[in-house]
């Protein structure tokens, strides 16, 4: 009887440990910073959730994630919306608006080039590489629009609440 109870109370410590570590991670929360502009929307200083356990596979067009740009800090917050996932043809027409497997992107606004101040040039299109996403957001040059497909291992979190 003594060695049922002792089973017993390591199967409820085993499962509580396990259940810590699949769940907790998605708990935490992101702070969007003073100043951030990357997302249209986003209050500043506000907490947003965070789950960090997303992969690329499990990512969804029009997601907000986080992430981090070669050997960024931690500390620097980067926001953007997935505009395009793995085998997606990623183009911009000759408007300036996004399109994503030849369909304009719902989420998009014109894209503008900061260096010339009109209406992005038509190009494309690029196909994502497997296990790379490509995002946008506001600033235009801390997304893949100037660093093209960012590779998984650049994908903090999924940003949401947004």
């Amino acid at each position: 009887m003594e060695f049922l109870k002792q089973m017993a109370i390591y199967a409820i410590l085993i499962a509580a440990i396990w259940a810590a570590v699949v769940y907790l991670p998605r708990f935490r929360t992101l702070v969007v910073p003073a100043g951030n502009t990357e997302i249209t929307g986003t209050e500043e200083l506000k907490s947003y959730p965070l789950d960090i356990t997303v992969t690329v596979p499990r990512l969804r067009l029009d997601d907000v994630v986080t992430y981090r740009l070669g050997d960024e800090t931690s500390d620097i917050v980067r926001l953007a919306w997935v505009a395009g996932l793995p085998g997606d043809r990623i183009a911009i027409d000759p408007a300036g608006k996004l399109l994503v497997n030849d369909k304009p992107s719902a989420r998009s606004p014109v894209l503008y080039s900061r260096a010339i101040g009109t209406a992005m040039p038509a190009c494309g299109p690029l196909t994502v590489p497997a296990d790379h996403f490509f995002v946008i957001n506001t600033e235009g040059t801390t997304d893949s629009l100037g660093h093209g497909p960012l590779p998984a291992i650049a994908l903090r979190g999924r940003v949401g609440g947004l």
